[in-house]
């Protein structure tokens, strides 16, 4: 006999900006990158090429003066990173592609 398998497919897996509770509702309010590094005199979290694991920290957020980190929603490697430090965010939009 002969024998086959299915090809498997690279899966891309988009990290979202999440939801963050606010004290107050702001109609068109954002939060803001403010980490892909925990501080100024570290390495960031992650770069384009890094291997990452599920719930492994990509950034932090900042909103309402709160820092928030951002987790990887699986295990792979960043293949992207789509915004910048202090570039304003709004909830789903996208900010990491992992394959």
């Amino acid at each position: 006999g002969f024998r086959t398998h299915s090809e498997s497919t690279i899966s891309s897996t988009i990290v979202v900006m999440p939801r963050i509770r606010r004290k107050r509702s702001r109609s068109g309010s954002c939060a803001i990158p403010k980490g892909w590094a925990p501080d100024e005199n570290s390495p960031p979290f992650v770069k384009v090429g890094d291997t990452v694991s599920a719930g492994q920290t990509l950034l932090l957020i900042e909103a309402m003066k709160t820092f928030n980190p951002v987790a990887a929603t699986k295990a792979g490697k960043v293949t992207q990173i789509l915004v910048q430090n202090q570039q304003p965010v709004e909830f789903g939009e996208p900010l990491v592609i992992i394959e």
